[in-house]
Order: C-alpha cells, then sequence, then structure tokens
C-alpha cells in the first residue's frame, strides 16, 4: 500500500482498538478500493476461504467458497464435525516451515460425486514425483469412527488427492474410504508409506505414483477393488488382508519388508522386484496366504524369484511355508523361487506354476544352494479361468474413448484394470455367468454394464446383454476432467 494509505489503515486500527477499550459506538468508516488489501490480491485469493489453526464450531463448506484454504495446521477438535460438499477444491499450503495439514480428531466427511469430487491439494506446481508440498490428513484415535459403507464418521467418497507426502492418515480409529484417486504422493526418500489406514476399509480407489511406500494397512483394515500402481519402491505393508485388488509396477517389493502378515485374495500382482521378499526388516518370515492370487512377470530387473529369500531369520529359522488355498492359485514368472543365502526349505502348495509339475531341479527357475524345494503343484480346477476374459470398451456421454479409467467387475474373482488410449480394456479370469462391469474416471463419472458370454474360438469374451461387444457408457465428459482439475 502508498504511505497515505497505510496511515489511514493505521487509523482504522486505532478507532477498533478504542471501540473494544471503551465500548464506543464505531463510527461508519467508507472503505475505498485501494483501502483494501484483500482487494488488492488476484480474485481467487479474495474469495479463498482461509481456514488454520483450532475451529471450534462445525462447518460445512461449499463450493462457492472454494478454494478452501488450510495455512499450516488446522485442527478439528471433539465434538466439531466438517462437511465439505461436492466440487470443493481445499488447498493445503505450508507456514513457517510447517507443513499444511489437517488434524481430525473430531469429525471430516468429504462426500464428493463421480462428477464433482472433492480435490485436496496444493498450489504449488510440482515437477516429477521427487517433491511433496503438504502433510496431509490425520485421523487421530479420539476422531469420530465410520460404519463400513461409510455413511457415518470420517469418510472420504469421490476425492482426489494430489501432491501430498502423507495424503491420509488414519490412527486407530476406523475410516471409509472409497472412489478415491491418490496421485504423486508419498515420499520420496526412505520407506514410508502414502496411505495408512489402521482400520476400516479402502474400496474401489486408485493410488499411483506413489513415492516409496502405497499403502499400509493395520490388522483391522481391508482393501478391496483396488488399484495400486507405479511407486518408487514397495506397495502394501504391515498386517494387510486384500481382496480383489492390482498391484502392479513396483521395482522392489509387491508386499513390503515392512509387514508382519499378508492374506491376498483373489488379487493380480504384476511386474514387481519380487511378490514378498524374506525376512522382513525386524528379521522375522511374515506369515503370507494366497488364496485364488496370480502373479506374473516378477523379477525381470532384479533376477529374483516370485518368493525371494534375501537372508537368514533372526532366529535362525530355515523352514519357509507360504499358505496357499484355493485352486486358482497361479504363478506365472521366469524365476519361481530364489534363495540367495541357501540351505532353507522352502514349502509352497495349491500353485500352478505355469506347469502342473515344475522341475524344482531346474536351476533356471528354482535358485538356492542346498535349498530343498517342497512342492505340492495344483492344476486349476476349473479350465474356463484359463480362458475366459472380459474384453470391451469405455466411452464417455459424447461417445468418445475414455483413457485411463478404471474398470472393474463386481462378484467375480478378478481384479481391477485400466483403459488404454482407445478407451478398450482386458480382464482376464472369472467364471460363466452374468457380471456388472464398472468403470470409473473423476468428472467423467462412474458407468456400469451388464455382461453375459459369448464363444469366440478357443477363447470365451464377455459381450453385452444383447451380444454386443461390451461398452461401458460414462455419464460425462472427457472435457471436463480439465475444467475439473
Amino acid at each position: 500500500l502508498f504511505a497515505s494509505q497505510k496511515d489511514e489503515l493505521a487509523l482504522m486500527r486505532r478507532r477498533d482498538y478504542h471501540t473494544m477499550k471503551h465500548g464506543c459506538k464505531r463510527m461508519p468508516v467508507m472503505l475505498s478500493l485501494a483501502l483494501c488489501p484483500m482487494l488488492l490480491l488476484p480474485l481467487n485469493d479474495a474469495l479463498a476461504l482461509r481456514r488454520s489453526g483450532v475451529l471450534y464450531r462445525s462447518e460445512r463448506w461449499h463450493p462457492a467458497d472454494s478454494p478452501i484454504r488450510v495455512v499450516g495446521e488446522l485442527r478439528i477438535p471433539r465434538g466439531v464435525s466438517v462437511t465439505i460438499n461436492p466440487g470443493v477444491v481445499v488447498e493445503l499450503l505450508p507456514t513457517k516451515g510447517k507443513p499444511g495439514r489437517i488434524v481430525v480428531d473430531g469429525e471430516l466427511r468429504a462426500i464428493g460425486t463421480a462428477l464433482q469430487p472433492i480435490v485436496f491439494r496444493s498450489t504449488i506446481d510440482i515437477q516429477g514425483t521427487d517433491n511433496r508440498s503438504y502433510e496431509g490428513i490425520i485421523i487421530s484415535p479420539t476422531a469420530t469412527p465410520a460404519n463400513l459403507e461409510g455413511t457415518k464418521g470420517c469418510a472420504f467418497k469421490y476425492c482426489v488427492f494430489t501432491n501430498g507426502r502423507h495424503p491420509l492418515v488414519a490412527k486407530r480409529t476406523p475410516v471409509y474410504i472409497g472412489y478415491c484417486w491418490f496421485e504423486n504422493v508419498g515420499v520420496t526418500d526412505a520407506l514410508d508409506f502414502a496411505i495408512s489406514l489402521d482400520a476400516g476399509v479402502i474400496e474401489y480407489s486408485r493410488i499411483r505414483r506413489c513415492g516409496t511406500g502405497a499403502l499400509f494397512l493395520g490388522k483391522d483394515a481391508i482393501a478391496r477393488g483396488c488399484l495400486i500402481e507405479d511407486g518408487m519402491r514397495d506397495a502394501i505393508g504391515g498386517n494387510a488382508y486384500i481382496e480383489n485388488c492390482t498391484i502392479r509396477k513396483f521395482p522392489r517389493f509387491a508386499l513390503s519388508e515392512r509387514g508382519e502378515s499378508f492374506f491376498l485374495f483373489s488379487c493380480l500382482v504384476n511386474q514387481c522386484g519380487t511378490l514378498v521378499t524374506l525376512p522382513n526388516a525386524d528379521g522375522a518370515f511374515p506369515n503370507v496366504t494366497l488364496e485364488d492370487t496370480t502373479v506374473s512377470n516378477i523379477g525381470a530387473d532384479t533376477g529374483w524369484g516370485v518368493i525371494h529369500i534375501r537372508n537368514r531369520s533372526k532366529t535362525n529359522k530355515r523352514r519357509v511355508t507360504i499358505n496357499a488355498r484355493g485352486s486358482e492359485n497361479r504363478i506365472l514368472s521366469p524365476v519361481l523361487i530364489s534363495d540367495a543365502i541357501g540351505g532353507h526349505e522352502i514349502i509352497v502348495q495349491h500353485i500352478w506354476w505355469g506347469t502342473s509339475n515344475p522341475d524344482t531341479k531346474d536351476a533356471n527357475r528354482f535358485h538356492g544352494v542346498g535349498t530343498k524345494f517342497t512342492i505340492f503343484p495344483v492344476a486349476p480346477t476349473d479350465p474356463y479361468l484359463q480362458r475366459i476374459s472380459h474384453e470391451g470398451a469405455v466411452v464417455d456421454a459424447d461417445n468418445k474413448p475414455v483413457s485411463d479409467a478404471m474398470v472393474w467387475i463386481a462378484d467375480s474373482r478378478t481384479a481391477p484394470t485400466t483403459t488404454d488410449a482407445e478407451g478398450r480394456f482386458h480382464i482376464r479370469g472369472s467364471t460363466p455367468g452374468v457380471y456388472t462391469l464398472y468403470a470409473y474416471m473423476p468428472y467423467v463419472g462412474l458407468g456400469k454394464a451388464v455382461a453375459d458370454w459369448a464363444f469366440a474360438g478357443e477363447v470365451s469374451r464377455t459381450m453385452g446383454a444383447g451380444k454386443e461387444p461390451l461398452l461401458i457408457r460414462l455419464p460425462g465428459t472427457i472435457a471436463s476432467i480439465k475444467r475439473g482439475r
């Protein structure tokens, strides 16, 4: 401001102080445009609702107030609730060396829609994935717990998180996360996880470009129908129960060294350094259970097997057992088991290794000096699973192909995938029947289609109900993506 304007503002502050001290009636003051510092800011800055410190009463954040800027730390205490409406953009900004973050001791409900997701982001333009500009949302143990459907308590549905170190961390209290996308998140130095969920549900969500670690699950948490991909090191840690999830493109471990137990049901693990390495960071052999899970294309850059022993356990335990249930576990990879130390006994059963009876003495597929491989192979009981595939395309309301949409099948032994540049998708597996397929892209919407079976040669493909090629139509348009972001 100019010097004269500063003098006038100083006079106004003295009048305000005099009013507060003596209880005098404040004289009306006419403000020119130059006298209002907020009006001198860019329009978006002037209109933005700002929050920091402790919030003492419940609020509802509307798109009209957007973007809502959290400067430094905003704390939502017990008894206070914040509800965020669809279409709101929340920007978390650092201040005085402190990261932008929201600490929830009360309740936070961020429920968007498929066409109007809620966005949590930074205003800093991030180049690449080596920098993160805000800390994220921390749900404390005293926060209001969510139910399994997310209709009560702390819940996040149809949200997009970008450029945060730890975009969402839930400590002990159950939290619901559904239909959320996390992109360019996580840390890039030491092993740490972008999303941590001690209890609750994360479902039909996508985590990609996620730093050194993607998702940490506590023993009271479950992940289902999620697509977790494209990280720098590890995918899943903790005491993880995972069903109908895809884990792909992690150069080190699909199941992290920071984990005690893993249960994978109807999952797909693809293009990782290894499925699991033994022992874990604590020197123990974690419990690993597979049921109707497919593991493929492992160790292309590392040379490791799907199961890789890198050291001895702290108790010098020599016997390693991988539990397998069901009859549809598949391992399709050049190296099946590798033991860098040697001298162990590795027991694995109920897995189809690409052949009904693999040669455990084949040094190209089983690595380990002095290691005994006790394998009980099983041939798939349902040959349809080897031949059936779900194929189709996703289009928007203008009939334009939607690339990079997430596609999944309800109530089936399959894991989600994405569409290619022409909007096409391909999901292998499942058994004959009638299924509902879903596709989702933020801002373009959620769509579904019912599929039946039609046979083409020796491959069984899903077709639309009228035997036409399967098409999933989304209600919005791809032009909405740029407008939304």
